[in-house]
């Protein structure tokens, strides 16, 4: 994790199992939110990082589990905090789990105006063929999507 003017940069060190051999993942730029502070990703993690130093110590471990005594958060514990935030959010978690938090960012961008070169490179892939066949899924209008297409109307 790099502190960089306006953004936080994450750098993927090792290699996914979703990573193509020969290919590196991109690092993943966290870039502040003007025009709302409460919707600023950035605000939120100058936030938690404030509030968790000294529980994280000298770990590395961005993220932590809230029970004592406060270790590293496992890749489970991670998947069932996002499973929960999606369910908040009114997103249908039977069609969405965690693990296809991808899968559902982009299939929501391409009903936006977002390009097709965006979203491939959002979601790390070089080919629209495997967006269309494996992640391009349908949008089901519920709560989440009915938010953020409310804020997405705001801020532009």
């Amino acid at each position: 994790m790099q502190k960089l003017p306006g953004k936080y940069v994450f750098t993927i060190g090792e290699k996914l199992p979703t990573t193509r051999p020969g290919k590196h993942l991109e690092p993943i730029e966290l870039t502040t939110f003007e025009p709302d502070t409460k919707l600023c990703v950035v605000t939120h993690l100058i936030q938690y990082l404030v509030k968790t130093k000294n529980l994280r110590g000298s770990t590395s471990q961005l993220l932590i589990s809230y029970v004592k005594p406060h270790k590293a958060a496992s890749n489970t514990t991670i998947g069932k905090w996002c499973k929960s935030v999606l369910k908040d959010a009114g997103i249908d978690v039977t069609e969405f789990t965690s693990h296809s938090g991808r899968s559902a960012a982009t299939s929501y961008a391409s009903h936006t105006s977002l390009t097709l070169q965006d979203i491939l490179k959002a979601g790390g892939w070089s080919n629209a063929q495997t967006f269309a066949k494996h992640y391009h899924k349908p949008i089901v209008r519920n709560f989440g999507t009915s938010l953020l297409e409310h804020f997405q109307s705001d801020t532009h």
